[in-house]
């Protein structure tokens, strides 16, 4: 458990330990501050209690007492006196101190509040006295010595009695004074205490920081003595890194330092001797690319001479392409115009057969109206029927009834005649309307046809319509593959000249290549030179 709380303190952070240090030291400076903070509000709270309570009580025991004793005195001297001219204030002086000690209890009352029952409770005990001391003052003053010191044995046991009451007063409110004086030195006591058990912690605590930083500095000699030996090019010594916080962290960070100069050095060695290994490949190459480039400057001739006979090729192409270009954009502009007329037919085809779906609908309202009207006729042929049953039996009954009933038979004969005629007219309009329903239903199935005929002309319009502008749309792509097969075809003349330029280029540069090579010869021989000094410079660093 040791070994783990030492392993802890090391890889603690130095910022950590002074942080948690400083958070230690400012809670215990906080609580000792609170805690004089609270024993001063104490202190001065009992000092108020003092000044404002108890030393008043004190004082007013005292005077409490004295006027006890100074109605004492005073009826004694009366009784001594006899009241004699010029001897006779006895009973007004002691009049002046009953009337003082009354007003002392009622104070104490008012100040005291605790213990006003003890102090009024004295009042009859000094009235009794008071009144005795009196009697017995005017006995020796009326009586003489024989009455007066009768009742001066009286007076002494209420005087005895009233006096030991004061006392006892004035030693409760002394013990009582004397045991806050003591509460309050106790409480300054303990604040002194507590200061100086701050204080010691305080300093306590500036000995902690200056051990932990005198362990931590302590071990920056030997990161100096390692990194002098880093300077001088001795990699082979080592530091041991024992400790988890900043003083750590940088003796990590010169070993990690070491360790990584340790591994450049012995890439930067390899590096040479590969290097020295290379330019020796590199004198060979640059004589064999120099024979290359020369080679390739004899074909860069003829590729320049095939480069001109396939510019004029190239720029005849592209007059033919811009010819067919031009003829494509000139049929694409009439399928456009094409695909216009049938998207104005279209559109008309598809008004005729809105209006052929109109009229047989209308149609087939009239054929609707039609049954209805049969309906209207049947009711009307009825109607007929009984109207001239009616008529016939009123003629009958016309009959019967003889020349009376002649004038209603005629009337009678007139109502068959209108009925008959009735029905006849009613069997003309039934055949008309038959008629106009079978015309109705003939013209319902020649507008159905009509109209299944129009959507398929709206059908096939459409699909030449789409046809169109399929061949509409092939035709701009074909004019547009041909402006740019066109423009293609300009810029690969363009370019054909250009390449024919870089050629010409290229093969200037081939010459001026051949000198490079001669130049990278001499420079590969300069950079073995310098490896060989780095190999050197290497060399002076121990690993």
């Amino acid at each position: 458990m040791g070994q783990v709380s030492m392993n802890m303190q090391k890889n603690m952070k130095l910022g950590t330990r002074f942080l948690f240090l400083a958070a230690f030291l400012a809670v215990v400076v906080v609580i000792e501050s609170g805690v004089v903070i609270v024993n001063s509000q104490t202190i001065s709270d009992q000092t108020s209690e003092l000044n404002e309570r108890q030393v008043p009580i004190l004082n007013k025991a005292h005077r409490l007492k004295l006027a006890v004793v100074q109605v004492q005195q005073w009826l004694t001297d009366i009784s001594a006196t006899r009241g004699r001219d010029g001897l006779n204030d006895g009973f007004d002086e002691a009049e002046n101190n009953a009337t003082a000690f009354r007003e002392l209890i009622d104070e104490l009352k008012a100040l005291d509040h605790e213990h006003a029952s003890q102090y009024q409770a004295m009042l009859p005990a000094f009235d009794a006295y008071y009144e005795v001391g009196k009697k017995m003052a005017q006995a020796y003053i009326d009586e003489g010595p024989a009455a007066g010191n009768q009742m001066m044995a009286q007076f002494d046991e209420v005087a005895a009695k009233m006096t030991q009451e004061v006392d006892d007063f004035l030693a409760d409110t002394v013990e009582r004074t004397a045991i806050s004086l003591s509460e309050q030195q106790e409480l300054a006591d303990s604040t002194v205490f507590n200061v100086s058990v701050g204080a010691l912690i305080i300093l306590l605590g500036m000995g902690a920081v200056y051990f932990i930083m005198s362990r931590a500095l302590a071990l920056l000699p030997g990161l100096v003595t390692e990194l002098q030996h880093v300077a001088e090019g001795d990699l082979t010594s080592s530091i041991e890194v024992t400790r988890g916080d900043e003083i750590g962290e940088l003796m990590q960070g010169v070993l990690s330092m070491r360790n990584r100069l340790l591994e450049i050095i012995s890439k930067i060695t390899d590096t040479s001797t590969e290097l020295s290994s290379a330019m020796e490949e590199m004198s060979a190459i640059a004589m064999e690319t120099k024979s290359t480039i020369q080679e390739q400057q004899s074909e860069t001739d003829q590729v320049a001479t095939a480069m001109n006979e396939m510019t004029a090729t190239v720029q005849e192409v592209a007059g033919n392409i811009t010819n067919t270009a031009q003829a494509a954009e000139q049929a694409h502009s009439e399928t456009m115009k094409g695909e216009q007329v049938v998207g104005h037919t279209i559109d008309t085809m598809q008004q005729l057969s809105g209006q052929i779906d109109s009229a047989a609908t209308a149609i087939q309202q009239v054929a609707q109206d039609s049954d209805s009207i049969s309906t209207v006729l049947d009711v009307i042929k009825s109607i007929a029927e009984q109207t001239n049953l009616l008529a016939l039996n009123a003629a009958i009954e016309a009959a019967r009834a003889g020349d009376q009933g002649r004038g209603f038979a005629v009337v009678a004969d007139e109502v068959r005649t209108l009925a008959s005629r009735t029905q006849q007219s009613t069997e003309e309009i039934n055949q008309m309307i038959e008629k106009l329903q079978s015309g109705s239903k003939q013209a319902v199935q020649v507008m159905g046809q009509s109209r299944e005929q129009a959507q398929t002309a709206v059908e096939q319009v459409t699909s030449a319509g789409s046809s169109l502008a399929a061949i509409s749309t092939a035709v701009g792509h074909i004019n547009d593959m041909s402006v740019q097969i066109a423009n293609a075809a300009k810029e690969q003349s363009a370019v054909s000249e250009e390449m024919n330029r870089n050629i010409i280029n290229i093969n200037d540069k081939a010459s001026h290549n051949v000198a490079s090579s001669e130049q990278i010869a001499v420079a590969n021989h300069s950079l073995a030179n310098m490896a060989s000094e780095l190999q050197g410079l290497v060399a002076q660093f121990k690993i």
